[in-house]
C-alpha cells in the first residue's frame, strides 16, 4: 500500500512540476550505473563458469563438434550444399 502512495505522489509531482524530479533522476542513474558495474561481471562470470564452460567440456568429452571445426584433409571443400538451393540470384537484384 505504501508503494502505491509513493508512486501516486511521484506521478502527481511529475505531472505538476517535472523539473523537481531531475535531481532524483540523476541520483538513480548514478546508482544504477554503480550497481551495474559490480553485478554485471558477477552474473556473466557465474553464467560462463557454471553453464558454458562445463557444457563445452562435456561436449568435448563426448566428441561432439557442433560447429564442424575439425579439419578434414580428405575434404574437397568445406562448403555445405543447401537443399533446396535457396532463392534465385535475380530475386536479390533490387533489394531496396
Amino acid at each position: 500500500m505504501w508503494a502505491l502512495v509513493v508512486g501516486a505522489a511521484v506521478l502527481g509531482l511529475a505531472l505538476v512540476w517535472p523539473r523537481a524530479l531531475h535531481p532524483l533522476n540523476l541520483l538513480l542513474t548514478r546508482l544504477s550505473l554503480w550497481i551495474g558495474r559490480f553485478t554485471n561481471p558477477v552474473i556473466l562470470g557465474a553464467l560462463y563458469y557454471l553453464v558454458f564452460a562445463p557444457l563445452g567440456v562435456l561436449l568435448r568429452l563426448v566428441g561432439q563438434d557442433s560447429l564442424k571445426l575439425r579439419r578434414d584433409p580428405g575434404a574437397g571443400s568445406y562448403w555445405l550444399r543447401r537443399q533446396p538451393p535457396g532463392p534465385p540470384p535475380p530475386s536479390m537484384a533490387q533489394q531496396f
